[in-house]
């Protein structure tokens, strides 16, 4: 049990460096701006970025679309893209400092800001999820020297990460039957998680089966006594959040008392 757990553990770790940084998945669709795209008439026509949480969590990059490229205030970069109203639209931009606007197909800035990024050793997500259907472009302007950037325009970027915690007391018996431990969570600790993995710890003598329920979804998992006792995957078509309670409930098999620990691994938008 402690050899699988620290192979998960070693899992997640590697899932979360692919997006570390500057670099992205090895597979992932990979763009550097070609000049001259210096006018909204010569802009180069980019594809929004669609990698799913499932794609995430297998490695699988295919859908990544990232642009990348350097400017500065002497020039401007010019992209055209094509958003749908009914999918994500975050600007997702790593870079020095620069200066970005969104016009629409007729060249009218989307809003009157425009904005700054900052210069840091992290992505900063924009939120554009009020767009209608259609193209856009996207301008991008340097500062007083010439800076390097990398974004996606999209779906946002995901990473993988987990939380342990600690349940009640619980004592079972063949007089008390089931016993049940709640851990709640705050709504606006993790927006956006999906929980897709649960390690339990300390059951393969104690219970014959655990169920686990999450409020926010009409769907509850049994595990019985096995081998990967303990080991507990989770669509994420269930939508197991880090929002609401968790309900765990616990079936006698053996006269025991024991506090049970809960691992719970899971994806996450990099949201604004």
């Amino acid at each position: 049990m402690r050899m699988k757990k620290m192979t998960r553990i070693l899992a997640v770790c590697m899932m979360a460096i692919l997006l570390v940084g500057t670099t992205m998945g090895v597979h992932a669709q990979s763009v550097t701006e070609t000049e001259p795209n210096d006018t909204m008439e010569t802009a180069e026509l980019i594809s929004p970025n669609r990698q799913t949480p499932q794609e995430f969590l297998k490695a699988n990059n295919s859908n990544t679309y990232v642009v990348k490229g350097s400017v500065s205030d002497s020039n401007e970069d010019w992209f055209k893209i094509y958003l749908d109203d009914t999918k994500d639209s975050y600007f997702s931009i790593y870079s020095g400092l620069l200066y970005f606007r969104l016009y629409d197909a007729n060249g009218i800035p989307v809003t009157e800001e425009i904005y700054e990024t900052e210069a840091a050793s992290k992505y900063h997500v924009y939120d554009f999820n009020y767009l209608s259907t259609g193209y856009y472009y996207i301008c991008l302007r340097g500062s007083s020297k010439v800076d390097s950037y990398q974004f996606l325009f999209g779906n946002p970027i995901y990473r993988a990460a987990s939380i342990m915690r600690e349940g009640r007391k619980i004592s079972l018996s063949s007089s008390s039957g089931k016993q049940s431990d709640v851990i709640k969570f705050d709504v606006e600790e993790y927006p956006g998680a999906q929980v897709y993995n649960l390690q339990v710890g300390a059951l393969s003598s104690y219970a014959s089966k655990v169920e686990v329920k999450y409020e926010g979804s009409s769907n509850t998992i049994t595990k019985t006594s096995s081998a990967a006792w303990g080991d507990i995957d989770i669509p994420l078509s269930y939508n197991y959040g880090l929002s609401q309670n968790y309900t765990f409930t616990y079936t006698y098999k053996n006269v025991k008392t024991f506090t049970p620990t809960y691992d719970f691994y899971y994806v996450y938008p990099i949201l604004p």
